[in-house]
């Protein structure tokens, strides 16, 4: 049974260890991404929690939202990203803290076309780098992320599955109100 509570503690403990120390953080960014399967590339944007764990390591709980065309136009996806994110900060305590990240996630996928409508929960992965200025209370943030997922889509009057690449580049700027 303790161990079973211990995890919970640790939790929480970690969670009130940060605010109390200036290292838990609110904000929203915004990112441009060109899907490898896309007709077009896209605007998204989402919102973000993140906790400073030790000098070098953050970590970030994510939310976003994007729409791509895809088939030439005949199909719209919309994706809604719920990403959990390990920063590596490689020169923590400067203003400029550039940061390696990794990350996993859920992306929740509903893809409508003249044919079909189609809902989805695809496994995704992200890598990438970015750079924050820290200034007290409030950092401003770029980033690149290489964003990894693909899916599967019955087109067609006899429902061909299709596999689509929504994988692509992506290039986010954003701020964070630190607590």
């Amino acid at each position: 049974m303790i161990r079973k509570a211990g995890i919970p503690f640790l939790f929480f403990m970690l969670i009130g260890t940060a605010v109390n120390a200036g290292n838990l953080g609110i904000g929203v960014q915004g990112a441009w991404m060109k899907p490898a399967d896309a007709t077009s590339s896209t605007f998204y944007g989402g919102g973000h929690l993140r906790m400073r764990i030790l000098p070098w390591l953050m970590l970030e709980g994510a939310v976003g939202y994007r729409q791509e065309k895809y088939l030439n136009e005949s199909t719209t996806v919309k994706t809604v990203p719920l990403t959990v994110s390990g920063m590596f900060v490689l020169m923590p305590g400067s203003p400029f803290e550039p940061y390696l990240i990794f990350g996993t996630g859920v992306n929740f996928i509903q893809v409508s076309g003249a044919i079909t409508e189609q809902s989805h929960s695809k496994a995704g992965y992200h890598a990438g780098v970015g750079i924050q200025l820290r200034t007290g209370s409030l950092s401003i943030f770029g980033e690149y992320r290489y964003l990894g997922v693909k899916f599967d889509v019955n087109v067609g009057e006899e429902q061909s599955g299709l596999q689509i690449n929504a994988s692509g580049s992506s290039f986010r700027v954003g701020f964070t109100f630190w607590f």
